[in-house]
Parts: C-alpha cells; structure tokens; sequence
C-alpha cells in the first residue's frame, strides 16, 4: 500500500496526480508542486555546475537567439536562486521549476529548465542552432 504524504507547505495531504504531465499538486494550498520527470544524467551534471555557478557568482554567457552572427553574449553573475518575482526560492522544492537571478547590465531572471536546454545546446547542439545556448565561466 502507497505511503501518503504531506504537503510540506500546508501539512495536508490532499494531492491530485497528472499522469499527463507528471505532476503532483496539493489539492488544499495549490503552492505544493512535483515534478515527476526524468532528469538525464547530462542535465544533472549541467545543474550541479550550475548550482556551483550560483554558490561562487561565477558569470554566465547566454546566447538567447544561439549562434546567430549578430547575437551578441549577455555577460551575467550569477546570484541567486529565485521565483520569477525576484523572492527566493525554498530549498524543498523542485529546482527545475526555480529561476536564477543574474546581474550584468540589467537584472535577469532565466527559468533553471531553460537554462539547462541553453547548456545542453552550447555543448551538443541539441536543441537547434539557432535556439539559447549558455556558457558558465568557470574562472
């Protein structure tokens, strides 16, 4: 028999499954969301450099429009991990859903899922050329 669990933000346990999307959400607070995807062993290697990147404020180079010609790089440090509104984000939920603020010329703030497609793309050219690529400066 399934083991039920709480919600760790309201402590009820009033949960609706998605199969469609693979998703869990708390029926009673709706703040509670799990994705239940699969992470490849490339994306979890590309969010552990990317969760250094935030602990060090390492900068990043986005691409956003890939390796277009006239794509100039926007230059970035790292800071934070966030919701889209700026706030910081909990440590109990699912990063991939978190957004990492940057500070360069103007404050940015890029959703993790996409930054790690804009990872894979720089590397493996997966998504398109065309498509955001990232670079994370290591240095």
């Amino acid at each position: 028999m399934p083991k039920l669990l709480s919600c760790p933000e309201c402590d009820m346990g009033l949960f609706t499954v998605d199969a469609e999307s693979s998703t869990i959400e708390c029926n009673y607070c709706g703040r509670y969301k799990l994705k239940l995807g699969v992470m490849t062993i490339d994306q979890a290697i590309y969010l552990g450099d990317l969760v250094n990147g935030v602990q060090r404020g390492l900068r990043m180079r986005y691409f956003p429009f890939g390796a277009d010609d006239n794509n100039k790089p926007m230059g970035m440090s790292m800071r934070a991990f966030t919701y889209e509104n700026g706030n910081l984000y909990p440590h109990n939920a699912d990063i991939r859903d978190a957004y990492v603020w940057f500070s360069g010329f103007t404050e940015h703030w890029i959703k993790v899922s996409d930054l790690l497609l804009a990872l894979d793309n720089a590397v493996n050219g997966t998504q398109g050329m065309n498509k955001p690529m990232a670079i994370i400066d290591k240095e």
